[in-house]
C-alpha cells in the first residue's frame, strides 16, 4: 500500500501452456471498496429486501460501515471524518435491511457509500436501475475490438421491447396491454436473431444504444456499448461515463478504454490539451487516468469540457475525445449511469509478483 503496487499473476497447469499474466487494473491503496447493491434496481415487489455490501467488510466485519440514501438525494451519503459513522444519512446494516416500499421508492435510485476509520471513504455508488423500472439494456459484447459479422447480443427484464440502434435518442413506447410489445422509434426491434456488427461500424468507430420498455414499469434509461467498435489493429478514444451533464459533486468519472495495457491521460478543461509521450507509455501532458482512484466531478467543473486520450504501445495514440459540458445537478435524475463492473476469476495454482 505504501508503494502503491500493482500485482501480477499467471495461471499454471501440468500439462498445458501458462496462461497470459495478468495484472491488477490499479496499485494497492487504503480507500475502502465501494458497496454492491443486490438486487441492483429494476422490478420488485413491496417484500423484497435488498443487499449492499462492500468487499472491505470481508477483511473488517467489525468496522465497516455502509451509508445509504434511498431518496435521490443530491449531495450524499457522507461518511463522518472519523470514518465510523453516517453523516446525516441511514446506516445500513444486514440486520436491518432496508426494505422496498413501491409508494416511496419507485422509480428512484438508491446511493451508497462504505465507511472504515483510518482509510478512505469509497466511491458513491448507485443502482443501475430505479426501482419498478424495466432494467437498462446490457450489450454482449460490450463493443471495442470486433470483426463484422461479430454477433450482438442485448439483454433487459424479460418480456421487455429492446429497442435498438447508433442513434442515442432511439426510443420504445410501452405497449398498452399486459403482454403486448412496445413500439420502437428510430431504432430496430431486438428479436431472437441477433444484430451484427457491420463494416461502418469498425470504420466510423461507433457506440450502439438501447432502451427497453414493457407493460405496468417505467421505461429504462438508455443503454450504451461501453466501448466503440473498432477494428483490432485500430485505436479508439476513450468514453466518459457519465459524459458530462447534470451530475451531483463528488460523482466519480471512468475514463474507458479496451486495451487492458493503455494509459489514459485526460484534463479537466479544454484549456489544456492530454498527450502521450514518445513511445505512448505515458502521459507527458495531463493526468493519468487510475480506474482504482476515479477522479470526481466537482462544482468548481460545472461550465466546462474535460479531453482525454488513450496511449498504447502497440496501436499507438488515440484521436482526443471531449466530454459533454458539466452542470449543476438539479434534483432527481435517472440519466447518470455509475457502473459497478464484478471482476470473477477461476483460477487454478496462482504465481504472484510484487
Amino acid at each position: 500500500v505504501s508503494t502503491q503496487s500493482t500485482w501480477g499473476a499467471v495461471a499454471c497447469e501440468n500439462g498445458k501452456q501458462p496462461s497470459a499474466v495478468v495484472r491488477t487494473k490499479g496499485a494497492w491503496n487504503k480507500k475502502v471498496i465501494a458497496p454492491v447493491f443486490d438486487p441492483n434496481g429494476g422490478p420488485m415487489t413491496d417484500k423484497n429486501r435488498v443487499s449492499i455490501s462492500s468487499d472491505t467488510i470481508k477483511s473488517f466485519p467489525a468496522d465497516t460501515v455502509i451509508c445509504i440514501c434511498l431518496n435521490e438525494c443530491d449531495n450524499g451519503p457522507k461518511c463522518k471524518s472519523d470514518g465510523k459513522t453516517c453523516d446525516g444519512f441511514t446506516t445500513y446494516n444486514d440486520k436491518n435491511k432496508p426494505q422496498y416500499i413501491k409508494s416511496s421508492h419507485e422509480n428512484k435510485r438508491w446511493k451508497a457509500i462504505a465507511c472504515k476509520k483510518d482509510m478512505t471513504p469509497s466511491e458513491i455508488t448507485r443502482t443501475d436501475n430505479a426501482w419498478n423500472q424495466v432494467v437498462k439494456p446490457k450489450f454482449f459484447p460490450d463493443g471495442g475490438a470486433a470483426n463484422v459479422g461479430t454477433n450482438i447480443f442485448i439483454q433487459s427484464t424479460d418480456g421487455a421491447t429492446i429497442c435498438y440502434g447508433q442513434d442515442a435518442t432511439v426510443t420504445c413506447t410501452p405497449p398498452t396491454t399486459s403482454g403486448g410489445k412496445g413500439t420502437c422509434s428510430k431504432g430496430s426491434n431486438y428479436v431472437d436473431v441477433p444484430p451484427k456488427v457491420t463494416s461502418n461500424d469498425l470504420t466510423q468507430k461507433t457506440n450502439w444504444y438501447a432502451v427497453a420498455c414493457k407493460f405496468g414499469l417505467s421505461t429504462s434509461v438508455s443503454g450504451q456499448t461501453k466501448f466503440v467498435w473498432r477494428d483490432p489493429n485500430s485505436i479508439a478514444p476513450p468514453n466518459f461515463n457519465p459524459n458530462g451533464g447534470k451530475v451531483a459533486d463528488g460523482t466519480s468519472i471512468s475514463i474507458d478504454t479496451d486495451l487492458a495495457d493503455a494509459v489514459v491521460c485526460y484534463t479537466l478543461s479544454t484549456n489544456s490539451t492530454p498527450a502521450c509521450s514518445s513511445d505512448n507509455t505515458a502521459c507527458v501532458s495531463g493526468l493519468t487516468y487510475d480506474s482504482s482512484n476515479k477522479p470526481l466531478k466537482q462544482v468548481t467543473h460545472n461550465g466546462f469540457k474535460w479531453q482525454a486520450i488513450v496511449c498504447d504501445k502497440v496501436l499507438g495514440p488515440s484521436t482526443i475525445v471531449i466530454s459533454n459540458q458539466w452542470e449543476k445537478y438539479v434534483g432527481a435524475s435517472l440519466a447518470a449511469n455509475i457502473p459497478v463492473t464484478l471482476l470473477v476469476l477461476s483460477l487454478m495454482s496462482i504465481v504472484f509478483t510484487m
